[in-house]
């Protein structure tokens, strides 16, 4: 292929970043036909200088269309414009740990059920891969997950569970990837919608006449650096729209570091006591997660708090996970199955060669 054909080689603008504009520009070309399968790219050094651009936003830029399987790198021979497989057939749900005991990881169960009939929908058949490493030890690639890709057995791979220094080598993966994370800017990547979550909670407490507004999470407020997170951020703003107060004293979360599994309900309990020992009370109390709630709800029927005349309630809950509840709530629910929807239609994406953006899935409000 000329090294400088003008139809390779469009300008690139300030708005958007060059390696995103060289994969798009790329990937058009490949998708429209214009770069037939099997042509090879000029070097990284030629086409670093046809874009002005480094080198290494070249290789970045490339990097991801090899992931969607567009490119395809030959040791000591080049980049290729790759055979379009025809269809998804194996996909990969990689667990960073044992997810199928400990009643704190309700939800990832759930997760890996809705995905199974998810790809069995689009005919593709899954594959678990669980990391039985300590999760310290998880920050290179798992040898069997890469074995398994090496040997073509899994075509796509979904994240969801484990340590997150590990993210930055799935990304190097030659395989479409899409993972459920927290806040994640990753293109691939699928969350839940946490200001959405505030929003519907304190739409819902405002609605029956609450003035003010407490939260308990297990979400840290503060980073180490003592700044706020985008989660404390969202309920400060969240709550100033809709003309609720807010008192520090009402807002527990645990320190910087992430509350340690087994240690939520706990939390929930100490923290309600906390607020409720307090002279003055918000009637407005949001909850999440569905762990955090389950100690939050003993405490106040130990404390025989009158709810909902003294006490308005938005809970979470995961959607197939029972909580027991003596009191009326507005319960704000996770459908897992809208994450799994998610996460496949990242998948299946990428591997048709199109561009992806983060998803936010929305949360439910149920009585």
């Amino acid at each position: 292929m000329d090294a400088k054909s003008p139809h390779l080689y469009r300008s690139l603008t300030k708005f958007h970043s060059a390696q995103q504009q060289i994969s798009e520009q790329l990937r058009a070309e490949i998708i429209q036909g214009n770069l037939a399968a099997g042509t090879k790219l000029p070097t990284a050094v030629e086409l670093a200088v046809s874009w002005g651009v480094s080198t290494c936003t070249v290789h970045n830029a490339l990097a991801t269309l090899v992931k969607a399987g567009l490119l395809k790198r030959q040791r000591g021979t080049g980049t290729f414009v790759a055979e379009r497989k025809k269809r998804l057939t194996c996909a990969a749900i990689y667990y960073g740990g044992d997810f199928w005991n400990g009643i704190e990881l309700g939800f990832y169960r759930l997760l890996y059920s809705a995905l199974q009939a998810e790809f069995e929908k689009q005919g593709v058949q899954t594959r678990l891969i669980v990391d039985s490493r300590n999760p310290r030890d998880q920050t290179s690639v798992y040898p069997p997950l890469s074995d398994a890709i090496k040997a073509d057995e899994v075509q796509a791979l979904v994240y969801s569970l484990g340590n997150r220094n590990i993210t930055p080598g799935l990304l190097r993966l030659p395989i479409p990837l899409a993972l459920f994370t927290g806040g994640s800017a990753i293109a691939s990547n699928v969350s839940l919608d946490m200001r959405q979550f505030l929003e519907v909670s304190m739409d819902r407490l405002k609605s029956q006449g609450c003035r003010t507004v407490g939260l308990i999470t297990n979400m840290s407020l503060e980073h180490e650096d003592g700044k706020h997170t985008p989660f404390h951020t969202y309920f400060m703003e969240v709550a100033s729209e809709r003309g609720l107060g807010i008192k520090n004293i009402w807002i527990k979360s645990p320190p910087p570091h992430l509350l340690s599994a087994g240690k939520f309900e706990r939390f929930g309990y100490d923290s309600f006591l906390s607020i409720w020992n307090q002279s003055e009370k918000p009637d407005g109390l949001v909850v999440f997660p569905d762990m955090v709630v389950r100690g939050v709800l003993m405490a106040i029927a130990e404390n025989r708090v009158a709810v909902p005349s003294a006490l308005k309630l938005a809970l979470h809950r995961n959607e197939g996970i029972d909580i027991l509840c003596p009191f009326p709530a507005s319960w704000v629910t996770t459908r897992v199955a809208d994450a799994a929807k998610a996460l496949v239609m990242q998948i299946q994406r990428q591997f048709d060669g199109e561009s992806v953006e983060p998803i936010q899935v929305p949360f439910h409000v149920e009585e």
